[in-house]
């Protein structure tokens, strides 16, 4: 009754993008879609909890069709999922996602460092502890960058990623919410679902 203005209807048709918080709210009548691209960076990369670290970075929803989640997980030193260290547009309806990743590979001690029991101290790599005496160890580092474009098309948003600099394996993860079949197009890379359901 003080606000009165926080009644009136919500609008169907908007882009807003919070830089603060590198999320992009997007409303097409009944379809809509929530970009993310983090808010926190550790300076020890590791698994923590809350929002700030969650690893979707596209939800989607059109009609009764909910595409709850989009991941990317390289498989990489073990780093886990993708997560992005910036959100900007880069025009024509076109969001950019990007993170760069670094890890060591050890090699073997120098005879000097080598002990003939093979007891070695118990030290961290930043990633994880071993009796691997990581400090005297040579280190050779593999960077990933990857780079993801999220473009509004007519129907709903395309994707596009671009994995660089070390050639690895990932998944490309899409969570559905529940109560719905969800069919395979042999001849096209989209899928439709049934029933009661349009296909984002």
């Amino acid at each position: 009754m003080d606000d009165p203005e926080l009644a009136r209807p919500l609008p169907t048709r908007f882009t807003h993008h919070d830089a603060d918080t590198r999320t992009v709210r997007v409303r097409r009548g009944d379809t809509s879609a929530t970009l993310f691209g983090g808010t926190d960076f550790p300076a020890v990369r590791a698994i923590a909890s809350g929002l700030s670290t969650n690893p979707t970075f596209l939800s989607v929803r059109k009609g009764a069709a909910i595409l709850d989640s989009v991941r990317l997980s390289p498989q990489f030193f073990s780093l886990g999922h993708f997560r992005a260290e910036g959100l900007e547009p880069v025009g024509n309806g076109t969001w950019r996602l990007n993170a760069r990743v670094r890890a060591a590979c050890h090699l073997p001690l120098p005879p000097q460092h080598r002990r003939p029991d093979g007891i070695y101290p118990l030290t961290g790599d930043g990633r994880f502890w071993s009796a691997m005496d990581f400090p005297r160890r040579p280190e050779e580092y593999r960077t990933l960058r990857t780079e993801i474009l999220v473009t509004e098309s007519g129907t709903g948003f395309d994707i596009a990623f671009d994995v660089t600099e070390s050639e690895v394996p990932l998944a490309i993860e899409l969570v559905f919410r529940e109560e719905g079949d969800l069919t395979s197009l042999r001849s096209s890379t989209r899928a439709s679902a049934t029933p009661g359901w349009t296909a984002p």
